[in-house]
């Protein structure tokens, strides 16, 4: 426990850090924030044991600082679900690439919070660290439209056989700026 605390108070001082840095700013830069909804397609397991393959919700909110013209910072914190009987809560610190004005791309680091276990059937590790990448396309100036893939760098899930395995997440999303 005393551990996630630490991490998660290193997540915030990084994210605070981020969005403190003072940088000269050409006209045009600023900071926009939001909110995604969506839906997951959770995966793990091969072919020589148990796997999960299942559709979940998740949401949350979002904070994106420009760093340039074409690059920004957008920082996350998502809540999704896996099945019924599992919680997370999710950190994800993306650099983001404006292609045009309807399309971008983005990839960073996520942490994966385990907040809620009601069921044994799979055992999760409180904490796991993720590579997310994603396109993003832009309906309006508010609206927007997006896909991410998320492949997890640690074993976080424990399935009946004994084996770990590395949670997989295909998403797609709406969302709105303010």
């Amino acid at each position: 426990m005393k551990k996630q605390l630490l991490i998660t108070l290193f997540c915030f001082v990084c994210i605070c850090i981020t969005n403190a840095q003072e940088i000269t700013k050409p006209v045009g830069k600023q900071t926009t924030f939001g909110f995604k909804v969506g839906l997951s397609g959770n995966h793990f397991g091969n072919q020589f044991n148990d796997s999960f393959t299942g559709v979940e919700f998740y949401a949350g909110l979002f904070l994106e600082t420009s760093l340039s013209e074409n690059f920004s910072i957008q920082n996350e914190l998502l809540f999704s679900t896996f099945t019924d009987s599992y919680d997370f809560i999710e950190v994800p610190i993306l650099l983001k690439y404006k292609i045009s004005d309807k399309f971008s791309l983005f990839a960073g680091p996520k942490l994966d919070f385990l907040i809620n276990e009601s069921n044994d059937l799979f055992q999760f590790k409180p904490l796991g660290i993720s590579a997310e990448i994603g396109v993003q396309y832009n309906i309006s100036k508010r609206f927007f439209l997006e896909g991410r893939y998320s492949h997890s760098f640690t074993k976080q899930v424990n399935v009946r056989s004994g084996s770990s395995e590395a949670l997989r997440t295909l998403r797609f999303g709406v969302g709105f700026r303010f």
